[in-house]
């Protein structure tokens, strides 16, 4: 079974020059949805989540939004690789494997 890991944040912690360091800020909660050839979708992010750390053990696609599905056409994630990105409070995340 393969999986991604959805950590949520409100925000990533700041270097002493106000710009945003590698470093995220208190986690909100994780998720993890089951990654196959057909688009899974995850709860919704908390309202508080402005920033996600996605990993998962297989390459996928992702995408987000209210009703999301994901295609091989969206943003692509390499497995075993650790990404920040900004996302919409209540959005849900889909992903579909390789």
């Amino acid at each position: 079974m393969s999986i991604l890991c959805i950590e949520q944040y409100q925000e990533i912690s700041v270097d002493g020059q106000s710009r945003e360091a590698d470093i995220p800020g208190a986690l909100i909660a994780v998720e993890n949805v089951t990654a196959s050839g057909t688009s899974a979708q995850s709860a919704a992010l908390n309202t508080n989540t402005k920033y996600v750390i996605l990993t998962s053990d297989v390459d996928v696609y992702w995408s987000t939004g209210s009703n999301p599905t994901a295609t091989t056409s969206d943003r692509y994630l390499v497995s075993f690789t650790p990404r920040a990105f900004t996302v919409t409070p209540g959005d849900k995340i889909a992903v579909i494997t390789k």
